[in-house]
């Protein structure tokens, strides 16, 4: 019952605390449109559910509360600066121009970088999704983590179901802080359909990576073959091939030295 479309723009605008709800949250069911927040109090906004926004989000000054559950869909652009907050990509989205995240990105679809600079000052966690250079340049302040938050695991993570696509020359990634790959997904057959291929191992084959921290590769899933039309390749998750650099600072330390490795390293 709130679907807001086309150029439909909500401003929360309030001088005491505002708190933001959805009972139904989704792209297909309830949903901002654009985004403004404008909100001059102290406590400034709380978002106590998740929130789609659908159509693009205006720089804010305001306090923002649980800023993770604003889940970005469709349009990934901020206008009028940069976002001083954490985000969460939850629909496939491209870059549109250069932006700057100041908090953690939490990556549950997939982003296309498009030629264009993005800039997250905190953490990248990839749960989900393709995680595409196309040319562009993706800097990290903190760590990337190709990992979803697990309370039960020792180390409070668990693998992904995600993908790091680096085809172009002009690609690259600098992460300053550690790196750890651990998507289920590896090698050059991770499904049987020559329609739908989804692998890592065909996918890290040009442009540079360059880690200021240490990196760590991981198969916590440990299936290789779940079902005839489903194949997953843990132990293959991080081959790098072709043209593909990697510029490393730190140690490494791959859980599955034999099947997962670096093209040129450099450092």
């Amino acid at each position: 019952n709130f679907q807001a479309t086309v150029s439909h723009k909500v401003i929360l605008s309030g001088e005491s605390k505002q708190v933001i709800s959805f009972e139904d949250a989704a792209v297909n069911s309830s949903h901002f449109n654009y985004l403004e927040i404008t909100n001059t109090s102290n406590e400034g906004v709380t978002f106590e559910s998740v929130a789609y926004v659908t159509n693009g989000l205006a720089s804010t000054v305001s306090q923002i509360n649980n800023s993770h559950n604003i889940h970005i869909a469709n349009r990934f652009s901020i206008d009028e600066g940069n976002w001083p907050f954490d985000l969460t990509i939850a629909g496939s989205v491209s870059l549109e121009k250069n932006q700057e995240i100041v908090g953690n990105l939490y990556l549950d679809n997939s982003l296309n970088l498009n030629g264009f600079n993005l800039t997250v000052n905190g953490n990248v966690e990839q749960h989900a999704g393709i995680l595409q250079m196309a040319g562009g340049y993706l800097t990290i302040g903190g760590d990337y983590r190709m990992q979803i938050p697990d309370d039960s695991t020792d180390s409070g993570y668990t693998f992904s179901n995600g993908f790091l696509k680096m085809t172009n020359p002009n690609d690259y990634m600098l992460v300053h802080g550690d790196f750890y790959m651990d998507s289920r997904y590896g090698g050059f057959d991770s499904h049987s359909s020559s329609s739908y291929y989804i692998y890592n191992g065909d996918w890290l084959i040009a442009g540079t990576l360059e880690l200021k921290g240490d990196f760590t590769q991981l198969s916590t899933s440990t299936t290789d073959v779940v079902s005839y039309l489903e194949r997953y390749y843990p132990h293959e998750n991080f081959q790098s091939t072709g043209e593909h650099q990697v510029i490393l600072y730190g140690s490494a330390e791959f859980e599955d030295p034999e099947s997962s490795f670096f093209n040129d390293p450099d450092g």
